[in-house]
């Protein structure tokens, strides 16, 4: 980059593939902008990377995990883990990784809103309020022209369509004649999206409560119709007004609903400058974090 140097990890899990890329593109865009005042290295790791990496350089935690968990957590198989757990009322905080890691990191990279305002209203809040940097998921090209699609294509973008809580969703549906495909094997969520009128986000167990941004927020940008589950501060994330919440219990209902009312359900997401505003706003929030993450000198 320049006189700068940007360093990646050399593998990448699938499924944060296209997050991480858009975070070190981001990144990358900020130190040719020329900004920066003196010779950077900037280090993007996830949280076990953090604290191996050289102290005279820019560490940038990109936090992935689901933080938020509600209810009884299944200790059986998280406590196999690296995980770190703090209790407010019945509502829990875990986070992923070293402590350390989290500690040592310069900044750290959050997909998502609600993962933000949760860790912030925790035990761990002091590891978050001075670095954390919100930076929203926005892959892919937004649609210039926005229209509602000629048919009502209902899919998800389930990682394991059959098990749990994501397969008695499409049981259900299949029970009430709603066809659901369940999109998987595209190089990038744009080109899966392409056709989808509906996506529908269910979450893969209960206890997991934190809101996927990271497929959420690429669909709003391909003016899809989200129908998602209600999730502990989901008013915090910035565009929820333009999204389809329902209870569990009656999240085919709602399907059910936007089906049989697609125009006046696009209308009520897209139908006004709102969203079209608040991607514009993100966008620049987003360019300001990845300027603050070069700004920082040593």
């Amino acid at each position: 980059m320049g006189r700068h140097s940007l360093y990646r990890v050399q593998w990448v899990p699938a499924h944060l593939s296209e997050y991480y890329d858009f975070v070190a593109a981001g990144v990358a865009s900020a130190l040719l902008s020329g900004r920066a005042k003196s010779r950077l290295k900037i280090y993007l790791g996830f949280s076990k990377h953090i604290s191996r990496l050289p102290a005279r350089g820019i560490r940038v935690l990109i936090q992935h995990e689901q933080t938020i968990v509600v209810g009884e957590p299944d200790f059986a198989i998280e406590k196999e883990s690296d995980f770190h757990w703090s209790k407010q009322g019945s509502k829990w905080v875990r986070l992923h990784g070293p402590l350390e890691s989290f500690e040592d990191a310069d900044w750290i990279v959050e997909y998502s809103a609600a993962n933000n305002a949760n860790v912030l209203d925790s035990d761990f809040a002091h590891l978050y309020s001075e670095k954390a940097l919100y930076i929203a998921p926005l892959l892919g090209s937004s649609r210039q022209y926005p229209i509602p699609r000629d048919v009502a294509e209902v899919n998800t973008m389930f990682g394991s369509p059959d098990a749990g809580r994501r397969a008695a969703f499409l049981e259900r549906a299949a029970e009430q004649g709603i066809e659901v495909t369940n999109l998987k094997g595209f190089q990038t969520i744009e080109q899966a999206l392409g056709s989808t009128a509906v996506l529908v986000n269910i979450r893969q167990k209960e206890y997991f409560q934190t809101f996927e941004e990271l497929r959420v927020l690429p669909a709003l940008l391909q003016s899809v119709v989200v129908i998602t589950e209600d999730a502990p501060y989901l008013d915090c994330v910035p565009y929820h007004e333009h999204i389809v919440r329902s209870s569990s219990e009656n999240i085919a209902e709602a399907l059910q609903w936007v089906i049989h009312n697609y125009q006046a359900a696009y209308e009520e997401c897209f139908g006004h400058s709102g969203l079209g505003d608040m991607l514009e706003l993100l966008a620049k929030s987003n360019e300001a974090s990845f300027q603050t993450i070069i700004g920082k000198e040593f």
